[in-house]
């Protein structure tokens, strides 16, 4: 990029990449596609050493990025949301060539998990009662079930017909949000690969509805300390991008015992990083944090489950 003598946008004079007068960067764009494709990538995730900075500062001075944020220092260093961002994508992939691709094709169909679940006993009468209210491509599905070895799926879905006969023989189905559930039951019993897959898929999103939830915790604990929310939700984002980092490197390690070793203490380093990061970002004692560190690790891991619940839902909800 070179200087010009005057901005093409508000005909102002400079001196350098950027108008002092209006702000448009001097940038031409008439050029190949090549060129242009690399100054997209480095836009979008600002691959020009500042992604390195910030992934060395962030990996071996816990808690200090975000304090360069607070600072106002940020023009050495990628955005936190870019850094989200770039980390996100980069687990996400390892997960979808790993660990996806071996759900889809190791996951057996209709066969759910091989445990053994009480089941009331069904009579045809009740098979065919019961086929009125569900698609009429599941009808084979249901009878795979019904017929196959006792497990999950049989028991649940035995379950299910069970305690909705008494209201089918007389005349009365169950309503449409009750129906709408069997039927996407019985299609995530079909292929369980597909629904593990679609999970996958949506995880993203819930892990980033989290992120605010999770600001709020900091926000409530460190109230005396005065932050904004978004200096919270900074760190956050901070913390997530390592561990999407740690996770990333547990998948691309091979499965062995001395593997398994080296993952203990990776898990054993990121729980030090993290009360290391609380201490040196918030500034408190020693034993204050320990006691909020407990706690914020206790109530992420209580999150985490409705917010599994809500991709199992929706996931089912839209098969």
């Amino acid at each position: 990029m070179k200087p010009q003598s005057h901005c093409a946008n508000c005909a102002h004079p400079v001196d350098g990449n950027f108008c002092g007068h209006c702000g448009q960067n001097l940038r031409e764009y008439r050029r190949g596609l090549g060129a242009l494709a690399a100054d997209l990538l480095r836009e979008v995730f600002e691959v020009d050493g500042r992604i390195l900075r910030s992934l060395r500062l962030l990996l071996t001075a816990p808690g200090a990025l975000t304090l360069a944020f607070s600072a106002n220092q940020r023009a050495s260093f990628i955005t936190p949301l870019r850094l989200y961002l770039f980390t996100s994508l980069l687990f996400f992939f390892t997960l979808s060539v790993t660990s996806y691709d071996e759900v889809r094709t190791a996951a057996p169909p209709v066969t759910v998990a091989e445990v053994s679940l009480d089941a009331p006993a069904i009579s045809d009468a009740q098979r065919e009662r019961f086929k009125t209210i569900i698609e009429a491509p599941l009808h084979g599905e249901l009878d795979t079930i019904l017929d196959g070895a006792d497990g999950m799926a049989r028991g649940i879905m035995s379950s299910i017909m069970d305690g909705v006969d008494d209201s089918l023989q007389a005349g009365e189905p169950p309503g449409t949000p009750t129906v709408f559930a069997i039927n996407q039951l019985l299609k995530s019993f079909s292929d369980p690969s597909e629904v593990l897959g679609e999970m996958y898929d949506n995880a993203p999103v819930a892990l980033f509805f989290l992120l605010p939830v999770y600001a709020l915790l900091l926000k409530l604990v460190y109230f005396r300390q005065h932050k904004y929310y978004v200096e919270h939700l900074v760190f956050g984002i901070h913390i997530h991008a390592v561990m999407f980092l740690m996770f990333t490197l547990f998948m691309l390690l091979p499965d062995n015992d001395i593997i398994s070793v080296i993952e203990q203490l990776i898990l054993l380093a990121w729980l030090i990083y993290y009360f290391k990061a609380l201490r040196r970002y918030y500034g408190q004692s020693r034993r204050k944090t320990f006691l909020k560190y407990a706690f914020l690790i206790t109530s992420y891991s209580f999150l985490t489950v409705p917010a599994i619940g809500l991709v199992m839902i929706s996931t089912i909800a839209f098969l």
